[in-house]
């Protein structure tokens, strides 16, 4: 086994009725067992795999090779490991109020990080990016909030994987929405098998997605503030709010009755796949992913 074949193929796991207290069947996809701890490790991979075969990235001078990013940190981990792996440089703007530990594994990877000011949005990060691709012109900057390599992963990887360890229909399929990859990706895997099947995003109290609209919360890496090209705003039928007591207080419950460590993404995930499961009732199926664990928090 090579180190990039460690992306992919993470468990997808049943909550015990006991914890959810609905009848139907909630799925979780553990994406902090990818290579990089999370479901970004798939991204990285894929926009720079694609870049490398459509000519962006010359493989002949690896050495002179700079890609860009802008990252709540998991993009950037999974970019970080693929160009030490190849031998490219890795530079990554971050908001300055994001994980520490996060920037600080970044710099460890051999990443230039760069934070950006927080206070001026959302995108603050995504700002600085393209401020440094003014002044940078050799950078190549993947953009996974545009880039369709980031919806192409999780069609190609996390939508297949999870219908073929589900296996029977899938009613729902519940997801944050960040850059919009995965609820795209995933959302068109399973909509082709199962056309019935409803997509719901999930969202932060105060923000509208769907409108580009946000205002600060604690649930990093979704409602960033615009709407990402990446998103096919189509393929999602419902939105779900949830609110940041709601987060905490299920965090704490996943941790200590069940043993699941997790972000505070994975854990609104969970939240919103509750909600509708409780809607749907008995004998359906709810599918969510859990984006990382929570320990580079």
């Amino acid at each position: 086994m090579e180190i990039l074949d460690c992306i992919g193929n993470t468990p997808l796991v049943r909550l015990p009725s006991d914890f959810t207290h609905t009848n139907a069947t909630i799925l979780v996809k553990l994406e902090e067992f990818n290579l990089g701890g999370s479901i970004k490790s798939r991204v990285g991979y894929q926009m720079i795999i694609d870049a490398e075969q459509d000519g962006r990235i010359d493989l002949n001078n690896p050495q002179n090779v700079m890609i860009l990013e802008a990252t709540g940190g998991n993009t950037g981990i999974g970019i970080a490991q693929i160009c030490a792996i190849r031998g490219y440089h890795c530079v990554l703007t971050v908001p300055d109020n994001y994980s520490e530990v996060r920037v600080n594994l970044l710099r460890n990877m051999g990443a230039t990080v760069i934070l950006s000011n927080h206070k001026i949005g959302n995108d603050s990060h995504i700002r600085k990016a393209l401020e440094l691709l003014e002044k940078n012109t050799n950078y190549i900057y993947v953009d996974q909030t545009k880039n369709p390599s980031n919806s192409k992963a999780h069609y190609l990887g996390t939508g297949q994987e999870i219908l073929k360890q589900c296996n029977r229909p899938i009613d729902c399929f519940v997801a944050g929405i960040g850059s919009g990859g995965t609820i795209t990706g995933v959302g068109k895997a399973i909509k082709e098998k199962y056309p019935s099947c409803k997509i719901v995003g999930v969202q932060p109290y105060g923000c509208d997605v769907l409108q580009g609209k946000a205002i600060p919360h604690i649930i990093q890496g979704i409602a960033i503030g615009k709407i990402p090209d990446v998103l096919d705003v189509s393929i999602v039928d419902e939105m779900i709010t949830i609110t940041n007591e709601e987060v905490v207080k299920t965090k704490a419950l996943l941790s200590k009755n069940l043993g699941l460590y997790l972000g505070y993404s994975s854990v609104a995930n969970i939240i919103g796949a509750i909600h509708v499961a409780k809607d749907l009732g008995k004998d359906k199926v709810v599918v969510t992913v859990s984006p990382d664990g929570g320990r580079n928090y």
